[in-house]
Order: C-alpha cells, then sequence, then structure tokens
C-alpha cells in the first residue's frame, strides 16, 4: 500500500465520519483523532499519541478561527509545558 493510497483513505475517512457534535464546531476532535487513526490502521498507544500531537495545532488553529473560546479553553487546557497531557 503507497503513501498516497493511505493519505486517500483518511481522506475518505474523514468525509465519512460525519458531523457528529455541536453544528458549530463540525467534526469532533475525538472523532476526527478516530478517523485518521482507523484509516491508517494505528494499533499502539503511542502511534495515536502521535496522531493527536499531529493535529493539535490545526485543532486549535479551527477553534481560534471559529472563535469557539470553550473548544479553544479545552484543548489548551490539555497542555502542559509544552506538551500534549
Amino acid at each position: 500500500m503507497t503513501v498516497l493510497n493511505l493519505k486517500e483513505k483518511a481522506r475518505r475517512a474523514l468525509l465519512n465520519a460525519g458531523t457528529r457534535g455541536s453544528s458549530s464546531t463540525g467534526i469532533d476532535d475525538m472523532d476526527l483523532i478516530h478517523a485518521v487513526s482507523s484509516a491508517l490502521r494505528l494499533q499502539t498507544a503511542e502511534e495515536r499519541q502521535g496522531i493527536e500531537e499531529a493535529l493539535f495545532p490545526p485543532m486549535l488553529c479551527a477553534a481560534v478561527a471559529q472563535g469557539n473560546l470553550e473548544r479553544i479553553k479545552c484543548k489548551l487546557s490539555m497542555v502542559k509545558y509544552g506538551k500534549l497531557i
């Protein structure tokens, strides 16, 4: 399986994941992480943590762009000494 196929599968999984959660935020952050993890067939906690760390900045930026203060506070509460907890 090529990297291109993995990216395509991840994109399709995200598009098929639906829009559970509040309508103002669209797809829920955990749904996004789960969809990407499933599409990439990640198996370990370390792999999932890597996905969470990679997706954290764009999810925080999306919350800022939406002006969603509650989501911003939630995201920032997940950081301690510059690392996700």
